[in-house]
């Protein structure tokens, strides 16, 4: 599981400034915002508290090892709606992170295209530290808010990262008849895309950050490549090293009733509107291999139902469920939901979970609050407060993102999400230049 070179995953290393989690100093991990056992579902983390990974994270991020420092919102955007509306619809980030995307077009086995807008720079340098492959929510692109801002963050580290923008979506070309799902296609993509960028980069580790939807495929993925192997027994090439998951829907079939409660059923039309206008350049362009591909699996393509969805879950049980080989979307959903297939064992290599409890879209069903404390690998903090991919934490903060500009890049820090997130990356994933105490 270890990268070339000089990284390497979890491996203990002593010297000046580095903590060291070794079976020799192994110890219980401590931290002020750990939940004790009979206490899942409340703010907080959750972990193995004998963990190597736990106690690297807890010992040299204050993000996790204080309460003081431990995600809050303002009064004003703890209600749940609020937090989700502001932070969407608020956040201006001007520029572009970096020295800007760079779009590349990946031409995937079956035909389709696949954009990556990753940030400019060097090619070879990377400042010691992991390249970050990102997948935005349902619908989302490079262009989202919170891409941008993460990859700002990463930017001002010297870290390389990368958009995948799902089919249907960031402006890429249709050249195939194939959508996105929440597993099937879509984590076959993610391996590819990981695939091409460790021939670009062969001695970087590749992580994964993923929001609301791209959590779950990310989380899908990463659970997925725990059981690939190669003829003589290694890894294959697209491979994660870890992986980050926020504002997830750990359980389909839930979020799908938390969407048909006022009034989130706002969002629901909001996000089913947006399906059908990506979708119906696909069918429109590639109408005959999308007849043939809903002929093959005994199920009516009806083009008017489609674009008469005015839900979620309407689209998925006309399109998503059908074209990807489910009998109805009850059937995609548990087949696609994470949940049931996280647990003491798996994922075999790092994973953070960040999730809002009182996310009004995803809801909080299926979050792996026992798999945290079995597995080793999996660390998990829940917050009081967010909303949907929100996390406000004040205006002077960017309402929750990273919004430097170029002009401004020291003025603001990263964001609560952000330093959590890297600094899960850089102490997971660590390498002689990054595995130092912020």
């Amino acid at each position: 599981m270890s990268g070339r070179g000089k990284h390497r995953l979890l491996r203990n290393v002593s010297s000046s400034g580095k903590v060291s989690c070794t079976s020799q100093t192994k110890r219980e991990v401590r931290s002020e915002n750990y939940v004790p056992k009979g206490n899942d579902g409340t703010p907080g983390l959750y972990f193995n508290k004998d963990s190597e990974l736990a106690c690297r994270l807890v010992q040299n991020i204050k993000e996790f090892r204080s309460k003081s420092a431990f995600f809050t919102s303002p009064a004003w955007a703890r209600n749940r709606h609020v937090s989700t509306l502001v932070s969407h619809f608020l956040r201006v980030l001007t520029g572009h992170p970096g020295k800007g995307y760079e779009r590349k077009y990946l031409r995937a086995e079956d035909g389709g295209t696949l954009a990556l807008d990753m940030t400019g720079g060097s090619k070879r340098a990377n400042n010691g530290g992991p390249l970050i492959l990102m997948i935005a929510g349902l619908g989302g692109s490079s262009d989202d808010s919170y891409t941008k801002s993460m990859a700002a963050a990463a930017a001002k580290k010297g870290w390389k990262s990368a958009v995948l923008c799902m089919r249907g979506t960031g402006n890429g070309p249709v050249t195939s008849a194939r959508f996105f799902s929440a597993r099937r296609g879509s984590t076959e993509d993610v391996r590819f895309v990981v695939s091409h960028l460790k021939d670009q980069y062969p001695d970087t580790p590749i992580v994964g950050v993923g929001w609301s939807l791209g959590g779950c495929i990310m989380a899908n993925a990463l659970l997925e490549q725990d059981k690939l192997v190669e003829a003589d027994g290694s890894k294959p090439k697209g491979f994660l090293s870890a992986a980050a998951i926020l504002a997830a829907p750990f359980d389909l079939n839930h979020s799908t009733k938390v969407l048909d409660q006022w009034p989130s059923t706002i969002y629901d039309a909001r996000l089913g509107k947006g399906l059908v206008s990506r979708c119906m350049p696909h069918i429109e362009k590639f109408r005959a291999d999308f007849q043939e591909h809903f002929d093959s699996k005994e199920k009516p393509l009806d083009v008017a139902k489609i674009v008469s969805s005015k839900r979620v879950r309407d689209f998925d049980e006309h399109v998503t469920a059908p074209f990807f080989g489910h009998d109805s979307a009850t059937d995609y959903y548990s087949h696609s939901s994470p949940a049931a297939r996280i647990n003491g064992a798996a994922p075999e290599v790092p994973m953070l979970v960040v999730s809002a409890l009182d996310d009004p879209i995803v809801g909080s069903a299926g979050i792996p609050f026992k798999a945290a404390r079995e597995n080793p690998n999996l660390f998990l903090a829940a917050t009081e407060h967010g909303g949907h991919l929100g996390w406000v934490e004040g205006l002077s903060q960017g309402l929750g993102y990273d919004m430097s500009t170029k002009q401004d890049a020291e003025s603001i820090p990263p964001s609560w999400t952000e330093r959590a997130v890297l600094g899960f990356f850089q102490h997971a994933c660590c390498t002689e230049e990054t595995d130092r105490h912020p």
